[in-house]
């Protein structure tokens, strides 16, 4: 089981102990928001293409809601539906065949067993005439197959289950006791940094760009997962007045150099992203490139093959990677094209960057991209890419560049075994020390990663000890694996909404504040036309289903639960505008922000970047970076390479933007340590 890839499960983790949800709803760059007007628009169009029997045309308007909101089951349905129509008028063999698919695509994504049984029904029928498999049966052995492995975590319905799950762990219990848990709110991961946080704004005026040389190291704010920056140049002026630019090994579009790849290799494998590098690389085709210039503008090219490893296909963690960074994928539908890499033998994308001086420091450019693809019988097509808009910062001579982060690569160093070894001893006698045990499991901190075995271990807290942020930890772990359509099977993903559903009940009866919370969190991505991993879109409920979500989140702030407070202050920022309430939103986020909640202080200060009051928004905002939250340093990193910093109230200085950049990554991974100190371990700020 691989929920490493929920990011839901990892922040409540965090969050149900000591740190708050980590919001990242306030990155750049993320895509226009999807809302619910545009697909019911496309939906409309579609019956009336069908009253007029434009089949194809209805059914490239249902494409169009699949292509917005892929996760979203009714279009398959409908789909379905048409093909299943057209196959009983002109027993079209193809239609049939696509009826199947479409049936078998709205089983996979939809929960409700009432909703299911008359496609369900439909598509035993259609399968008998083909004389194929039944869906139901292939999807009950791949789900034998995924609850079968020695070490998967403990799918539990029932109380009996739960009992039986308890005692699957060696760990020795002694007989129930009441273990009071001391909350830690005072770790500093500023401190912990040793780095200074912006105390206060500065609102000064960015220079006006001149024209000038151009030459020395150039880089883009944008960073890859690993910490490089995506684009670094060198530009050294030629006799002719222009300039030769040369792109770095170190650039993050291109694979690390060979003798760095070991090191990089170790830190990614805890980082959980080896995959990448086992699937692609990159070489530059051309290695330098002769720079155009005119008064302040520059305009180059360079070419990159993209190389699939031979017998491998993309990773799906690489694929969410690439999907996410534009330069790399063509304006084609990214699904379609990640899926079609067989057919590929080679693959060249020609990136070209118009660039303009905008400070002396900062050039603002386009960057377009066109992709050549040759297939194996020597065809080549070509594809223009979607153009982005993106920064080159110029750097100082001492400018370090990427760096891997020695602690990153250090999690399973002897003073982490040796934290483990104590943890672990000291689990096996008292009940208060297995939740630490699981973190060290959850992170591999000290041992070998295994999320199964955490997962255990927090089971056997729920069931022995009733232990209620167990409970809500497992009801939100198997919530999110259960929408994981990518990773497991149908009827796999039912099993763990249906253990959801358990422990939600058997949190509702022992802790109705915390039921609330999380409630709201399910309701909203149950019904949310479109969903992100890394942001819940707020903005695509209607306003019926904003009143329901802030239904959940207000009677559990009422009841004291800090997390509701703050999700329902958040709800009230960043809903569809006619919802928006910014005098509740902030009453609750500062309620909310007196409880130590992180997210609430990032949340504050986008509310006062919002109102232009910067000073208060890097109060708030380096607060929340004090409490470790990664997108407050990402906040703090935007705010210095703005190339109009003054708009964000900080003076330019990138080299400082990279800086926190990097200590988003950092504090991102080392999220465990607050929660090992709230249960009284020690690490040195």
């Amino acid at each position: 089981m691989k929920g490493n890839r929920i990011i839901g499960y990892r922040l409540l983790l965090i969050g149900l102990v000591v740190l708050p949800f980590l919001s990242l709803i306030m990155n750049e760059g993320l895509q226009a928001q999807v809302t619910r007007s545009q697909v019911n628009l496309q939906f409309m169009r579609a019956e009336m293409l069908l009253r007029r029997e434009k089949y194809q045309e209805a059914l490239s308007s249902l494409d169009v809601v699949i292509e917005i909101s892929p996760g979203y089951p009714a279009p398959y349905l409908r789909k379905a539906h048409i093909y299943d129509d057209l196959y009983k008028r002109n027993g079209d063999q193809e239609a049939l065949a696509s009826s199947i698919y479409y049936y078998r695509k709205y089983l996979t994504l939809e929960y409700d067993d009432e909703k299911v049984l008359e496609p369900s029904k439909r598509l035993r029928q259609l399968e008998d005439i083909l004389n194929i498999s039944h869906f139901e049966d292939l999807e009950e052995q791949d789900s034998r197959k995924e609850l079968t492995r020695q070490e998967a975590a403990p799918v539990v319905t029932s109380d009996e289950e739960a009992k039986a799950a308890a005692g699957t762990l060696s760990i020795s219990q002694k007989p129930s006791e009441e273990v009071i848990l001391n909350p830690y709110h005072g770790f500093n991961f500023a401190r912990h940094y040793g780095v200074e946080l912006p105390q206060a704004a500065v609102n000064r005026p960015s220079p006006v760009a001149t024209d000038q040389d151009l030459s020395g190291h150039w880089v883009s704010d944008v960073c890859i997962e690993d910490g490089r920056e995506m684009w670094n140049f060198k530009f050294a002026k030629s006799a002719n007045g222009n300039y030769i630019i040369t792109i770095s090994d170190q650039s993050g579009i291109v694979n690390p150099s060979r003798e760095r790849k070991a090191i990089q290799k170790q830190a990614m494998s805890y980082m959980r992203r080896v995959r990448l590098l086992n699937d692609m690389r990159y070489v530059i085709v051309n290695e330098e490139a002769e720079g155009k210039t005119k008064g302040n503008e520059i305009s180059f090219m360079f070419a990159i093959d993209e190389e699939f490893v031979q017998g491998k296909t993309l990773s799906k963690w690489a694929h969410n990677v690439m999907s996410n960074i534009a330069h790399l994928v063509s304006s084609d539908n990214s699904d379609a094209y990640f899926a079609d890499q067989s057919n590929v033998k080679a693959i060249t994308v020609e990136y070209t960057f118009d660039c303009k001086l905008v400070t002396p420091n900062v050039m603002e450019c386009n960057l377009s991209n066109l992709r050549n693809t040759v297939n194996p019988n020597g065809y080549m097509r070509t594809r223009r890419g979607q153009d982005q808009k993106i920064y080159l910062h110029r750097t100082s001579r001492d400018y370090t560049f990427y760096e891997m982060p020695e602690v990153i690569a250090q999690q399973n160093n002897a003073k982490a075994e040796v934290l483990f070894a104590q943890i672990n001893e000291d689990a096996k006698n008292q009940n208060s020390k297995r939740f630490p045990l699981a973190i060290l499991y959850q992170y591999g901190i000290g041992v070998k990663q295994n999320e199964d075995k955490a997962i255990q271990i927090i089971t056997q807290l729920a069931t022995s000890a009733g232990d209620p942020i167990a409970k809500a930890m497992l009801a939100n772990y198997y919530f999110h694996e259960a929408y994981d359509e990518e990773e497991h099977s149908t009827t796999t993903r039912r099993k763990y909404l249906k253990s959801s559903e358990y422990w939600m009940q058997s949190l509702h009866r022992q802790d109705d504040a915390r039921w609330y919370g999380i409630k709201g969190d399910m309701f909203v991505r149950a019904n949310a036309v479109s969903w992100d991993e890394r942001a819940d879109l707020f903005s695509s409920l209607t306003t019926s289903m904003v009143d329901s979500a802030a239904s959940y989140y207000r009677q559990g702030a009422q009841k004291g639960d800090v997390r509701s407070m703050q999700r329902l202050g958040h709800l009230f920022l960043y809903c569809i505008p006619e919802k928006r309430n910014l005098e509740e939103a902030t009453m609750w986020l500062n309620m909310a922000s007196d409880a130590g909640n992180a997210e609430a202080e990032l949340d504050l200060g986008h509310y006062f970047w919002l109102k232009e009051d910067y000073n208060a928004y890097i109060k708030h905002t380096a607060r929340a970076a004090e409490m470790g939250c990664p997108e407050a340093f990402e906040e703090l990193s935007k705010a210095y390479c703005c190339a109009n910093g003054r708009f964000y109230g900080l003076d330019y200085d990138f080299e400082k933007a990279i800086l926190f950049k990097r200590l988003a990554l950092q504090a991102d991974y080392d999220s465990w340590i607050p929660i090992l100190v709230s249960y009284g371990y020690k690490v040195t700020e």
